[in-house]
């Protein structure tokens, strides 16, 4: 266990659990139970453990999986794979590809090859870089998001997406799809709602990159 109130800074490998009010830094791959850190944490490499909860950000160079959840007040920025059992981030979320078991909750969720979840929440005036993968999707308000397969979804007011596929979408007031839009079950779409092509009602969609 590490207790400290102020920075830390160690060179990787296997532990119990950090708790930290400054800021953490681990020049090596890590293993632990949990990272509880007030300020901000620096992996330099690999990092597995059971959670994460930090007030600030959360910086790792390789990837982060975790079997609980990453909570983080700020920043997570992941140069691989993010894989937790639920996602919580009040900002932004930078990886290479993001997978959680249960949720993903942010205002900014940008990958390079998508993120899948069982549901997926962008915030108000939110982004969404790459495809979102889900059983349930919501944007809210003024979000920007690109490409969506789903079971559900749902755009909150003004939004902005590229292709939607799901069984059932509800589009609010001054949405606007720039992609093409399939579904197998319902279309619930106000009458500001613009489309660059005529929604298609189809048997099967296609199938999602990951």
């Amino acid at each position: 266990q590490i207790r400290v109130g102020g920075s830390v800074t160690i060179s990787g490998g296997k532990g119990g659990s950090v708790k930290v009010g400054g800021s953490f830094r681990s020049e090596g791959d890590l293993t632990f139970d949990e990272i509880d850190v007030g300020g901000t944490v620096q992996l330099e490499g690999n990092a597995l453990g059971r959670q994460i909860d930090v007030g600030g950000t959360v910086r790792v160079k390789d990837d982060l999986e975790l079997s609980e959840t990453l909570k983080v007040g700020g920043t997570a920025e992941v140069g691989g794979k993010l894989r937790a059992m639920a996602i919580h981030v009040g900002g932004r979320i930078d990886a290479e590809r993001v997978e959680a078991h249960d949720d993903i909750r942010t205002n900014t969720l940008r990958t390079r090859l998508g993120a899948k979840a069982d549901y997926i929440e962008i915030g108000r005036e939110g982004e969404a870089e790459g495809p979102l993968i889900a059983r349930s999707v919501l944007i809210r308000d003024r979000g920007r998001v690109e490409d969506i397969y789903a079971e559900s979804v749902t755009l909150r007011r003004d939004c902005r997406a590229g292709n939607i596929y799901a069984n059932k979408i509800s589009l609010e007031s001054g949405c606007r799809i720039i992609g093409e839009v399939r579904y197998t079950d319902s279309l619930s779409a106000d009458r500001d709602v613009t489309f660059r092509s005529e929604p298609e009602k189809t048997e099967k969609l296609p199938t999602p990159p990951f």
